[in-house]
């Protein structure tokens, strides 16, 4: 067995850029298309992480009794998302399951491996058939929502803390696409049920529900659309966000061009096609500057071409 918790620094570049590949392909995609989605974009960090399959159970309370109701199944050797076959899986009421499902509500990650495990553990994990467990508490509105589990079928090894890390941010990624994959098929329904298109209100919902910061860029350059994350970002008010986009950045970027100039380069360059990643500083409205990594990625929507751009806070990563 591997216990050997310490990350080498080029697993940590590993990491990240599996992030970012997957953060682009969950938020380039129309959520519509679920399980095309979920199956790229959990192959980048599969490969950085090395684990084998990832199952989102929903925690459902019935007569006192906890069950994990599974809603979503990933698996490497089936080429990506597989139908949900153990719809359901009891989570006992022994002491050392018992314990797993405290550290999760309190939002604790397990990290776990059959040679360290007791013989519960070892019933209970037997139901994944796995020899090294990742299970991550993914909480909405600060309420225990689900588990993601990553599970390694080949090692029996814990995963190292940066691994977590990025086991973490997958599986909020992960959640984040089974909710608005639900909430779509919701918005779909009530669609077919009334005859009444609600894109308007179905977009305002997926912008403002993502953990990741947007914007949205129209062809003159201006900003027409921006999430929550943002304006909680930048201290800001979604009026003046977009009335001032230009003032929430220093003038001169670290590079020592001038920020309202490099902007509108970079946008030209993105309405023309261009996928840029780039570092950028922000300004919040209380003088703070604000580390991101940018990512712009032209869209077509309603027949005109729009710039998406998601910004990711750095301020951990700097640190």
């Amino acid at each position: 067995m591997n216990n050997d918790m310490t990350t080498p620094p080029e697993h940590r570049t590993v990491y990240s850029d599996s992030l970012n590949k997957s953060l682009e392909i969950f938020i380039s995609h129309n959520v519509a298309a679920f399980n095309d989605v979920m199956t790229k974009g959990i192959w980048p960090i599969a490969n950085a992480a090395g684990f084998h399959r990832v199952d989102v159970y929903r925690c459902i309370g019935i007569n006192g009794e906890l069950l994990l109701g599974q809603i979503y199944r990933w698996d490497s050797a089936k080429g990506g998302t597989t139908p949900v076959v153990d719809s359901v899986v009891s989570f006992p009421s022994n002491p050392d399951i018992a314990h797993w499902f405290s550290l999760l509500s309190e939002g604790t990650c397990i990290n776990t491996c059959i040679s360290d495990m007791s013989e519960d553990e070892l019933v209970f994990a037997g139901k994944f058939g796995a020899k090294s467990l990742v299970i991550v508490p993914v909480f909405t509105h600060d309420e225990f929502w689900d588990i993601v589990v990553f599970q390694d079928d080949t090692n029996d090894r814990y995963f190292d803390e940066d691994c977590i890390d990025l086991l973490c941010s997958a599986a909020r990624l992960c959640a984040n696409t089974v909710i608005h994959a639900e909430k779509h098929a919701e918005m779909e329904r009530k669609i077919a049920a009334t005859k009444v298109v609600a894109t308007n209100e179905y977009n305002s919902i997926i912008l403002n529900t993502s953990p990741v910061g947007f914007t949205v860029f129209d062809a003159d350059l201006c900003v027409i659309g921006c999430n929550d994350a943002v304006l909680n970002l930048l201290e800001s008010t979604k009026q003046h966000y977009v009335n001032h986009f230009n003032e929430l950045s220093p003038e001169y970027q670290p590079d020592g061009s001038k920020s309202d100039e490099k902007i509108v380069q970079l946008l030209k360059r993105a309405l023309n096609g261009e996928k840029l990643v780039f570092e950028w500083m922000h300004r919040s409205l209380t003088d703070e500057l604000i580390p991101c990594e940018i990512t712009m990625t032209r869209i077509r929507l309603n027949e005109k071409n729009l710039v998406l751009c998601y910004q990711y806070d750095l301020r951990n990563v700097k640190k």
